[in-house]
């Protein structure tokens, strides 16, 4: 057909139209960008378009036939609901927003206006929901009420006064602090010219600060009225006057002073320089030097003593290190500077006994001290340093060494002369008993032996306290078997405890070393006492002495002995002064016991110098435990109790020839004497053979030269007795 030819005109037809028109408008629906619902009367999903699905994440399926509360988020009450419904079934319109749930479970909120749909006899068929997504519009709603509110709360909560002012000079506000402040209110301020008249009544100081501030303003340049903080007095509302930091701000046409109130803060400062100056009036009245420093070592103060003690003055010695003293010698002044460093960075403490050169030109003996300090903040403070002049305490402290010396020496010397008697007595008296003597003759002879025995005890006793005293006991290191020294004890207290019916047994676990390295014997000396005083406190049962390896090194072995008796036992008083000097737990036991006290305390100053340490377990009636631990150095790994101590003769090392004797002095003789009869009395063999060597080394003057000889040949067949009363003989010899 020709284009060119007219058509035939197309009738119109009115159902097509009809359709056309309903097309266009199901587009739009679909193609809205807002949500649409359609719901029959009973609320049920007839329609969603895929504005909606978007929305929600529901897909159309998903929705057709189910109620529109499945969108409920539960956020808003159900009186909102009931009231969208009897409006809308009422044929109106309800129009609002609903915070609803997406399929996922978020929340988002929509502006929606839900309508009833009528057909053509006005019947209610259907209700229609076209909503806007408004999730965004809210959020940024929330935030900004969120905003003001902090913003409200903010000024509200200020703590600092602020003021207003216009440049004409208008004040046009005052927040709510400058009120609770100052008092005034912006009634009683309307103008700058109110406020100088007010706030500062008197002439003279309104006039100086007028010029201060304009000189200020002035300063900021030209166009610029920013004021740096700046202090004045002002007066309140109710007379009285505060010290008040003012700054001032140009904000636009609107000029913003601000105020914060000092008048705390120069109190405060007022008193610590009152309490400043009050400790500086304290430190001048202690007569002890004392220096500051700051956190580099500068001299920051001193008291009125250092002043005095060094010839100088605290406004010469302020800002100067030590290291600018040029009267200290340089290392000197390296040494005092490095710990001074040191103590500052570890806020330690530091303390020295020295000799140190004073504004008089003598040496004094000082105890210096210096302690580091930290700031509030925990920066580095500096140091405060003390001297002592402990010059006289030195000098009484050598006084009485020397009178201790004096004292000990005077022990030592009356102590021989009572030694040379009572040894003689003991071996007249030991000699008598082996005579044709009646029983009670040996009774007699056995009681001067038991007495002198006890005396020479009481001698020994005596000069170790004052050893010990003095400083002067040293132990010695040499091989000994711990078995053998306990059962040396053990002989020698056997027969008190035989007498009086009492057990006394030894226990010796199998772990402790058979040989060790240390002092036998001040380990018999400290056994004896204890054992000796379980065996003297007790009436009936057993006294026990256990020994046990309590820790063992490389190098070193820490045995542990108990004493243990079933005697009268000890209260906790008594306990806690049995180790004293002089002391017994009660004084009818030293008359029926006798003793002077001091064996417990030699034995636990013994223990002291054996790193060990010593104490009692006991109740009184049920006995005592008396205990001791003690280091011994291990013997050589090659060295076992079956072969020979250091002071036995080996073929690498044999004994000295008894014919070659060095010359020697008699007061030489005579200590080798004095070391040597309390091992003959103990029955000590080992120290008695070295006592013996050393004597066959030395040379005798000739008279005493033959019972010398005799002496010797005794002690070498173990003859103890004879040997210690020919002991005697020879010590007199030596003293004429």
């Amino acid at each position: 057909m020709s284009p060119c030819h007219p058509q035939p005109a197309t009738a119109f037809d009115p159902r097509d139209h009809v359709e056309h028109e309903l097309r266009k408008y199901s587009r739009v629906i679909e193609q809205s960008p807002s949500a649409v619902l359609i719901t029959d009367t009973e609320g049920r999903i007839e329609y969603v378009n895929p504005a909606f699905c978007a929305v929600t994440g529901y897909g159309t399926e998903e929705v057709l036939g189910r109620n529109p509360s499945i969108l409920n988020s539960g956020l808003q009450d159900a009186e909102l609901y009931r009231e969208l419904w009897e409006r809308i079934r009422g044929g109106e319109v309800w129009r609002g927003e609903l915070a609803n749930k997406r399929k996922n479970g978020d929340i988002f909120w929509e502006q929606a206006a839900i309508s009833p749909i009528f057909d053509d006899q006005g019947v209610i068929t259907h209700f229609c929901a076209v909503k806007e997504d408004i999730t965004e519009r809210k959020r940024a709603e929330t935030e900004l009420a969120a905003s003001e509110r902090r913003f409200r709360a903010l000024f509200e909560a200020a703590t600092i006064p602020h003021a207003e002012m216009i440049t004409s000079g208008e004040i046009i506000g005052l927040n709510a602090k400058f009120t609770e402040t100052f008092g005034w209110t912006l009634a009683d301020l309307k103008h700058i010219d109110d406020w100088w008249v007010k706030v500062y009544p008197d002439p003279a100081y309104r006039a100086a600060t007028m010029a201060d501030w304009s000189a200020a303003i002035a300063a900021a340049g030209p166009g610029k009225q920013d004021v740096a903080p700046r202090e004045y007095c002002i007066t309140c509302k109710d007379g009285s006057e505060k010290s008040v930091l003012i700054s001032q701000r140009q904000a636009g046409e609107s000029l913003v002073a601000s105020f914060v109130d000092v008048t705390e803060t120069r109190r405060y400062e007022r008193a610590l320089q009152d309490q400043l100056r009050l400790q500086e009036a304290l430190i001048d009245t202690i007569p002890n030097p004392i220096f500051i420093k700051d956190a580099k070592a500068r001299f920051i103060g001193c008291n009125r003593a250092y002043e005095q003690a060094f010839g100088t003055t605290r406004a010469f010695m302020r800002g100067k290190t030590v290291m600018d003293l040029p009267y200290l010698p340089l290392a000197a002044r390296l040494a005092y500077q490095a710990e001074d460093t040191a103590v500052i960075a570890e806020a330690g403490l530091r303390h020295h006994e020295l000799r140190m050169r004073l504004a008089d030109g003598g040496e004094h003996d000082v105890l210096y001290w210096v302690a580091g300090f930290a700031l509030s903040d925990g920066r580095r403070g500096g140091l405060i340093g003390l001297i002592v002049d402990i010059s006289a305490l030195k000098e009484a402290q050598r006084q009485a060494e020397e009178a201790i010396r004096a004292k000990s020496e005077f022990l030592a010397n009356i102590s021989h002369e009572i030694r040379t008697p009572m040894n003689i007595i003991l071996g007249m008296a030991h000699l008598l008993r082996h005579t044709e003597a009646v029983p009670q003759q040996r009774d007699y002879l056995s009681r001067i032996e038991n007495a002198g025995r006890a005396l020479m005890r009481l001698i020994d006793d005596i000069l170790d306290f004052s050893r010990i005293e003095t400083g002067r006991l040293d132990l010695e290191a040499s091989h000994f078997q711990p078995k053998a020294v306990l059962a040396q004890v053990r002989e020698i207290l056997l027969p008190d405890a035989d007498a009086k019916g009492l057990a006394l047994r030894i226990e010796v676990a199998p772990e402790v070393p058979p040989t060790l390295v240390g002092d036998p014997r001040r380990l018999h000396q400290m056994l004896f006492h204890l054992a000796g005083n379980a065996v003297k406190f007790t009436d009936a049962g057993e006294v026990l002495i256990r020994v046990h390896l309590d820790a063992m090194d490389q190098t070193r072995a820490r045995l542990h002995v108990a004493v243990r008796d079933t005697g009268i036992g000890l209260s906790e008083a008594d306990q806690a002064k049995v180790f004293q000097a002089f002391s017994q737990a009660d004084g009818s036991t030293t008359r029926r016991h006798g003793g002077t006290g001091l064996g417990l305390t030699i034995a636990k100053r013994l223990i002291e110098l054996m790193d060990g340490t010593m104490g009692v377990d006991s109740q009184p009636g049920q006995g005592s435990t008396f205990w001791f631990t003690a280091w011994f150095n291990l013997a050589p790994d090659h060295l076992t109790p079956d072969q020979p101590t250091p002071d036995q003769p080996t073929p690498d090392k044999p004994a000295p020839d008894p014919h070659v004797r060095a010359e020697t002095t008699g007061a030489g003789l005579m200590a080798v004497l004095d070391d040597l009869a309390p091992e003959i009395r103990a029955r000590r063999a080992t120290r008695c053979r070295a006592g013996l060597r050393k004597l066959q080394s030395l040379h005798w003057p000739e008279p005493l030269a033959a019972e010398a000889q005799e002496f010797e040949r005794l002690l070498a067949r173990y003859q103890y007795q004879q040997a210690l009363a020919l002991l005697e003989r020879l010590r007199e010899g030596l003293a004429d």
